[in-house]
């Protein structure tokens, strides 16, 4: 089964999408089949002009896997400009075929309103079936469908929280060789074990198939000196050098992932001639198109005059205020302090309370960043 690194490149962004390769669907013909590894390896080359024409083609003809990928370009912002209505279209095609993936899409679509009107009933009925469907595929050794049905268990979406059953799923999928699923896997050992061997093995074995988050986590944590890694400049050199062409290249066409993650790579390189400039430029294409990782930063920038940026509360507001409605935690807690102490914004107790309630939710909900930063929030 080919695997599609690109695709699942937002799926440790914590935020703006989850996206995927092979999607959990009935078998196809063998026809088919190369077709698609044709258009997953252009798409993997940033080449999505070509990808889209083969995935339009076989979605024509029927094909589910195909209908989904297309709606994860839309969704992407992959095909010139984010469009969830066209994402959504297409999910529901692909869904209806049993695709998992899109039904696990249409979830999240409708849990968090997204090309949708927010309706959980809607959401929990689409994880279930997804639940159902990527189950299916999963007994057949389909190693996305193991991924994802991982994510469900932990986050008990359409199943029963089961941490130990989402493990076992992910293990599976990571040995399969599934990026997402080694990057995931890489994290699981750390948390459970403090297995910095583990992780850097997991997190190298993703990056030299091409997947781009496992590369970032990679420069980051040589930068950083995350996760027992000592930092190593050479390192970080070394994946960046190897990341930034690609992310260039998908960004120009809107990859909204590529967008995000190159400003982030900007505002961190300060040696880079107008890095700062250049930060800016790509956060307000991702955050313009509807980006709440993007959104977040450009607020948080904004709101103190930082890394570079000139102060402007007008804007600190509108980008904090529209990444918060999409359910950015850390904007709603952000947002939260700030109207309460009238810190880069006009002190307003009843929208520092409206947001405190939004992060007090979802740390309910068992969000473990709400919960986190919530225990930062002042006590009411």
């Amino acid at each position: 089964m080919p695997i599609r690194p690109l695709f699942l490149a937002a799926a440790l962004l914590g935020a703006d999408m989850a996206l995927a390769a092979d999607t959990a669907v009935p078998e196809v013909s063998a026809t088919a089949a190369a077709a698609l590894q044709k258009a997953d390896a252009a798409y993997n080359n940033a080449d999505f002009k070509e990808a889209y024409a083969i995935y339009k083609t076989l979605a024509d003809q029927g094909n589910a896997r195909a209908e989904t990928r297309i709606g994860l370009m839309y969704a992407n912002g992959e095909l010139g400009k984010r469009d969830m209505a066209e994402a959504i279209a297409h999910y529901d095609k692909a869904a209806a075929a049993g695709d998992g993936y899109a039904q696990y899409q249409l979830g999240l679509a409708f849990r968090e309103g997204t090309g949708v009107e927010q309706d959980t009933a809607e959401a929990e009925k689409w994880f279930a079936q997804a639940g159902k469907s990527l189950h299916q595929a999963a007994l057949r050794q389909d190693a996305e469908a193991q991924y994802f049905l991982s994510l469900l268990y932990r986050n008990g979406l359409g199943v029963v929280k089961d941490l130990q059953e989402s493990g076992r799923w992910l293990q599976k999928a990571a040995e399969k060789g599934y990026p997402s699923a080694q990057v995931a896997y890489g994290r699981f050992l750390y948390e459970e074990n403090k297995d910095t061997v583990g992780l850097l093995a997991w997190w190298e074995k993703a990056a030299n198939q091409g997947n781009w988050p496992a590369q970032v986590a990679l420069a980051r944590a040589y930068t950083k000196g995350d996760y027992g890694i000592p930092k190593e400049q050479t390192k970080v050199d070394e994946w960046y050098r190897r990341l930034l062409p690609a992310l260039e290249k998908a960004a120009r066409q809107g990859s909204i992932y590529a967008q995000t993650e190159l400003g982030k790579y900007y505002l961190a390189a300060k040696d880079v001639p107008a890095a700062s400039e250049k930060a800016q430029e790509w956060l307000e294409k991702a955050a313009t198109q509807g980006s709440r990782a993007a959104q977040t930063i450009l607020g948080m920038g904004y709101l103190k005059g930082e890394e570079g940026f000139t102060a402007n509360p007008e804007k600190a507001q509108e980008w904090l205020e529209k990444a918060a409605q999409q359910g950015s935690v850390i904007a709603q807690s952000i947002l939260s302090i700030s109207y309460l102490h009238g810190d880069g914004l006009p002190t307003d107790p009843e929208k520092a309370r409206y947001w405190s309630e939004k992060v007090e939710k979802a740390a309910a909900q068992g969000d473990e960043t709400a919960r986190a930063l919530l225990r930062a929030l002042p006590a009411k």
